[in-house]
């Protein structure tokens, strides 16, 4: 999943690169992500998925100015800060150095760590109020946002984790 999002992410981004100077994966350093680095995430997130048939569900009436409005990066950069703050996630940056500039941050990936045995019932808690992307209210979406498309890949998603993952489900990295 990490390298389908961060290909996605240097995919979307080709046209930052001259043809003889496209990162090579060498090049790629990860490091953990910080709250400082939200900003970046989501613009990077934004450049990887614009093009995202979920993407284009959820948000149907797409337009430049409701996807880069102010309303929006917000949404996108609380639901980001408030994983970086929880314990139970963890966020890898990819980014590439140059002489030229800072670091940037070409890719990214966030996992929800298992929670530790002893505290299953309150981790499912956490989850399902704070993490859980059907926990959303629709008071906090942004304008655009299509609740069932929203609700209903949600579903999806923790129907097929379940599937998959069976009694097992607990005690699994799960990427969100």
């Amino acid at each position: 999943e990490f390298r389908r999002v961060l290909f996605r992410s240097l995919a979307s981004q080709y046209n930052y690169f001259p043809l003889n100077t496209f990162p090579s994966i060498m090049d790629i350093q990860y490091i953990p992500a910080t709250v400082a680095s939200v900003p970046e995430i989501v613009a990077c997130g934004g450049r990887a998925f614009e093009n995202d048939a979920l993407e284009h569900a959820i948000f149907p009436d797409r337009s430049e100015a409701m996807l880069g409005s102010k309303e929006m990066l917000e949404y996108r950069m609380d639901r980001i800060r408030k994983r970086l703050q929880s314990p139970n996630w963890h966020y890898v940056l990819a980014t590439i150095d140059s002489a030229e500039a800072p670091a940037k941050i070409v890719g990214f990936a966030g996992w929800m760590a298992p929670p530790p045995q002893e505290n299953i019932t309150e981790q499912k808690q956490v989850e399902s109020a704070v993490e859980s992307p059907i926990a959303i209210q629709e008071e906090n979406t942004p304008k655009g946002m299509d609740m069932v498309a929203f609700k209903h890949a949600s579903e999806v998603i923790v129907k097929a984790k379940k599937d998959i993952l069976g009694k097992e489900e607990d005690k699994v990295w799960c990427k969100f």
